[in-house]
């Protein structure tokens, strides 16, 4: 066996040239990194990350090792410092490279990138629920007005037709009656669709609809209960916020947006909660 650990009993000869060159090795790689991330701007976890990828020995520099000991340059100390340098260097460096990728990945999930978004921006799509004989023409003309321009999906108004035999009767009845709302905002050049879906649960069939049809944002009317405590316990409302986790905004229209001069917005701090009270 070329190999003869009995050669690190010996003395600390050995044992001080692994750990000489274990240190310059791991120390010139990291320099080498640090070098790579200030030319190129990298992050502190893309430096690790490339450190860790670059800093394990191990065929090439056993390959090497034997060619000088065969030859007689180098001698047993040189060859089993070698392989203590080739078992610490490859821990260290799975180690590494295993923890700036976990950080690397961390990073990536909570950063959006101009394209993400861009994205976002683009695909923004804006949900009206409209309960029956609701008025929501104020209504949509806040969703044009905070809508984005660049969005290239439409504002689909939605309507919750109670599951019975008078169900398609009732979908042809609320469709013939936002028509004119649908044409009104063409002329603003923003496209409305009429959505409709069968559901016994209101709040229910708003949240699933909100996923079907991928909606950013569910804007709604301010519940017309008698009392503070009925509105803030509407069972509609509560519904959609336990059952989907699209943002979603009630306002309180009283009259055209022409004559409000600010919008107040009031965003709970509760982390599970995602919704604002606008109220003009």
């Amino acid at each position: 066996m070329v190999v003869d650990v009995r050669v690190l009993l010996t003395g600390p000869t050995a044992w001080i040239v692994a750990f000489t060159l274990t240190a310059v090795a791991l120390v010139s790689k990291w320099l080498a990194a640090f070098a790579t991330q200030k030319i190129f701007n990298y992050s502190a976890a893309q430096r690790q990350l490339i450190f860790g990828l670059s800093s394990a020995h191990a065929a090439a520099t056993l390959a090497i090792i034997l060619v000088g000991f065969k030859v007689g340059i180098l001698d047993e100390n040189i060859l089993n410092g070698t392989i203590i340098l080739i078992l610490i260097t490859c821990i260290v460096a799975s180690f590494a490279a295993e923890k700036a990728a976990k950080t690397l990945i961390a990073s990536s999930k909570n950063e959006l990138s101009s394209d993400d978004v861009q994205y976002e921006l683009v695909s923004e799509h804006i949900l009206l629920p409209a309960d029956e004989d609701e008025d929501i023409s104020k209504l949509l003309n806040l969703a044009i007005l905070i809508k984005n321009k660049k969005s290239v999906q439409p504002i689909s108004i939605l309507s919750v037709i109670p599951f019975d035999d008078e169900a398609e009767l009732n979908i042809l009845k609320e469709k013939r009656r936002f028509s004119s709302l649908i044409q009104s905002a063409a002329g603003s050049e923003t496209r409305v669709n009429y959505v409709s879906t069968m559901d016994h649960n209101i709040g229910s069939g708003i949240a699933r609809t909100s996923r079907e049809v991928m909606a950013n944002l569910i804007l709604m009317n301010w519940p017309s209960h008698q009392n503070l405590v009925d509105k803030l316990m509407s069972e509609k409302i509560d519904t959609i916020v336990s059952y989907t986790d699209k943002s979603l905004m009630i306002a309180e229209l009283n009259q055209p947006l022409l004559f409000y001069t600010r919008i107040v917005l009031v965003v709970p701090r509760l982390p599970n909660w995602k919704m604002a009270l606008c109220n003009g």
